[in-house]
């Protein structure tokens, strides 16, 4: 089951990073961010994706989902290597995105299921999960800008944490 989910989160990110580079340099001049693994080095965010997913049952709730991406090398097969972290949150529909959220609200949350880190290496990619502690503050400042703050602890208790504001390329769904 596990290897199945890891395939499942690789071909995820594949998709972003194969539908959504973007080589235009005003889309880049104006944003800017950062992924931290632990307290290892800062990696620049190169690509953003946001699936927005918004009901309008009034019973049901939104839900966002950011993937932020450092492209990294290219291994000796021709593979690049990428960092991403993905993370997901819900909250009432009759509310704005604009706030705070975290793993252990009930309204405004993180989502465990779309929430976790991934290193794919170029040949094979490993996933960890949001695990006991998570916080993101997210902020529209127009139909494709954001800026976004987050930490959040995975399984073996690393923490994985960034901002970014600027523009992203979103990905409507009805729900």
């Amino acid at each position: 089951m596990n290897k199945i989910f890891t395939v499942f989160i690789i071909l995820f990110t594949l998709s972003f990073i194969t539908f959504s580079c973007s080589n235009r340099d005003e889309d880049k001049v104006n944003s800017s961010g950062y992924l931290q693994i632990s307290t290892n080095e800062r990696l620049n965010i190169d690509n953003v994706n946001v699936r927005e997913m918004l009901n309008y049952n009034s019973t049901n709730k939104n839900v966002y989902i950011f993937s932020f991406t450092n492209i990294g090398r290219v291994n000796n097969n021709g593979m690049t290597a990428t960092k991403t972290v993905q993370m997901g949150v819900e909250f009432p529909n009759n509310e704005i995105l604009d706030g705070d959220f975290n793993y252990q609200n009930s309204t405004r949350k993180m989502e465990y299921a779309s929430t976790w880190y991934m290193d794919f290496d170029g040949a094979s990619g490993k996933s960890e999960q949001i695990s006991s502690e998570g916080r993101c503050s997210i902020k529209r400042i127009g139909r494709d800008r954001f800026t976004v703050t987050f930490s959040f602890k995975t399984g073996p208790d690393r923490i994985i944490s960034g901002e970014y504001s600027g523009k992203v390329i979103i990905h409507d769904e009805k729900m």
